[in-house]
């Protein structure tokens, strides 16, 4: 019999990451977006570009707010397989996970994409409980 019940559960889709969220928090998404800060022709990206970027793409589809940070990046360029290293910038942002969160992600990171000539824009997506 016990040998059944594992097989059913193995059958079953995967349970959510949280059964219930603490007393106090609801469930949400915890988004985080890597944004390389070396354009694709290799020069850096100027501060007030992607200060100017941040107002004008970011704060508009997150104006209750969102986390910025600095980092070190390594990636392998896809055209010529190097690995390379540059500085990058990841936004966190905390929300419920809906339709239209992941569409503004989308926009965000296309923009960014385009306007910086970037071969990708890395996302990261976990499951959360969080209260504001």
């Amino acid at each position: 019999m016990r040998k059944i019940a594992f097989a059913l559960l193995a059958l079953l889709p995967s349970a959510p990451a949280f059964a219930a969220c603490p007393v106090g928090e609801r469930p949400m998404l915890h988004v985080r977006i890597y944004f390389g800060q070396t354009e694709g022709d290799g020069k850096p990206i100027a501060a007030s570009a992607w200060e100017d970027f941040v107002a004008a793409t970011v704060t508009p589809r997150f104006p209750e707010g969102f986390t910025v940070y600095d980092a070190s990046g390594q990636w392998r360029d896809l055209k010529t397989n190097a690995i390379d290293r540059e500085p990058s910038k990841i936004i966190e942002v905390d929300r419920r996970d809906t339709q239209d969160l992941h569409v503004k992600i989308e926009e965000i990171r296309k923009t960014y994409q385009k306007h910086f000539h970037q071969q990708a824009v890395g996302l990261v997506t976990l499951p959360a409980c969080g209260s504001f």
